[in-house]
């Protein structure tokens, strides 16, 4: 009866125990869950429902979501703006009788040249079907193409532009509008405008919209260019972080020499000093160095140590045996080749979770490169997608995508790594 109770209450405090860390994981996993969840929704579902509705195949069109057409403009890069059509223009269409695309066309008089059209821009009601749309426009002995098809996704009024190949491809500001293709035609007058609507069906929908914000997010930022940023400033950071931490944590751990007790309360008291009260004098030094506007100051720092770093790899070089060092000086090593040959092999585990700590703070970082870069070449991931939310509309779901795609490498670098991070943490020395 005693052991039926003990293995009761045992079993008890083991439940409780598992329930209070599952209670806990799901806590922390929530909002990077949301997160997932809003970033294969459309703008029009953030906010509005907990989870992304799933698409399906719409054959015919819908009398209480109509699809309509509300206007078409040209614009020019002088910034004249051209009336196509101002008047609302409804599309049915019944893909159940014939599975074929709806052609939409306007005939008009061209008021501007092909090589002063700028923007094409289209203003629709979609209809939530998410059919595919594409648009076609002669003008002047050319043919301009939509390089990808959009999606009619939602029911608020938007409006699509698309633009000719120009300046503005090179250019590393928020690319919100469809590329389009040129080729030559022979025609007459007048110009001719062709909106194609393309049936879509059940799985072709589901993964148009499980694309579509991310899709957005690498056609509208230069993606590749800002994660090479990013990942040049970790390497620099991480490899200065530990080698700096180990590097002085060696000699206040191991070395004796006056003044280091005095050395290390000044060093630990560095950390009581709120960060943003050395914003200001921090950046007049970069200044007066001229490193305004370059990658040094964001990684520069990594070499010269942090303070809880250091005590970190302190308190770890201190469960090490003297029994090494006393070897090593046996062998005719001096001090820096103690700390390579000898130092550095046990101390993997703290180094690691110094990495892995200096990662994930380097790969965040958002206020340096705000503070000490202007050339938007020079951005970071971090920094990018704030300028894509600026340019976006603060269109949340595009905002949530990229986000996603920004936590992805911290969290495989977490899970792979995370066995060396405990290890470091608990400082466990040699056994």
């Amino acid at each position: 009866m005693i052991a039926r109770e003990r293995i009761t209450r045992s079993f008890a405090r083991s439940l409780a125990v598992h329930l209070a860390l599952l209670t806990i994981a799901a806590i922390f996993v929530f909002p990077f869950l949301w997160m997932l969840s809003a970033s294969f929704k459309t703008d029009e579902e953030v906010g509005r429902q907990s989870l992304p509705s799933i698409p399906t195949y719409r054959a015919t069109s819908d009398d209480t979501k109509p699809l309509e057409i509300l206007g078409v403009e040209l614009r020019t890069i002088d910034f004249r703006i051209s009336k196509v059509s101002t008047e609302s223009r409804r599309v049915e269409y019944d893909f159940a009788k014939r599975y074929e695309p709806i052609i939409v066309t306007y005939a008009f008089d061209a008021p501007i040249k092909s090589s002063e059209l700028h923007k094409l821009a289209i203003a629709i009601k979609p209809d939530d079907s998410w059919h595919g749309i594409d648009a076609s426009l002669e003008l002047d002995g050319k043919r301009f193409t939509s390089s990808f098809t959009s999606y009619l996704a939602q029911t608020r009024e938007m409006t699509l532009v698309f633009q000719p190949p120009g300046p503005d491809d090179q250019s590393l500001k928020a690319h919100t509008w469809v590329p389009m293709r040129v080729a030559d035609v022979a025609f007459g007058k007048p110009a001719k405008l062709i909106i194609t609507i393309t049936p879509s069906n059940t799985p072709r929908a589901i993964y148009a919209k499980a694309t579509r914000n991310y899709s957005k997010v690498f056609s509208s930022i230069p993606f590749w260019r800002y994660v090479g940023n990013s990942t040049l400033l970790v390497a620099l950071n991480v490899a200065g972080m530990v080698f700096s931490s180990a590097f002085v944590g060696y000699a206040f751990a191991r070395m004796n020499w006056p003044g280091r007790g005095i050395a290390m309360v000044v060093l630990l008291s560095t950390m009581m000093i709120p960060p943003q009260v050395t914003i200001a004098p921090t950046f007049m030094i970069i200044r007066a160095l001229g490193w305004y506007n370059t990658f040094n100051p964001l990684w520069v720092p990594a070499w010269l140590g942090s303070a809880f770093f250091i005590f970190l790899m302190v308190q770890h070089l201190k469960t090490l045996p003297k029994e090494l060092e006393e070897a090593a000086r046996i062998d005719g090593l001096n001090y820096v080749q103690t700390w390579y040959y000898i130092m550095l092999p046990q101390i993997k585990p703290a180094a690691a979770a110094i990495a892995i700590l200096t990662f994930m703070a380097s790969w965040n970082d958002f206020m340096g490169p705000l503070i000490y870069l202007r050339d938007q070449a020079m951005y970071p991931l971090s920094l990018g997608l704030y300028d894509l939310q600026l340019n976006s509309g603060n269109d949340q779901s595009i905002i949530m995508a990229g986000n996603v795609l920004m936590t992805l490498p911290v969290l495989v670098i977490f899970f792979v790594f995370q066995r060396y991070f405990v290890s470091g943490i608990a400082m466990s020395g040699m056994k």
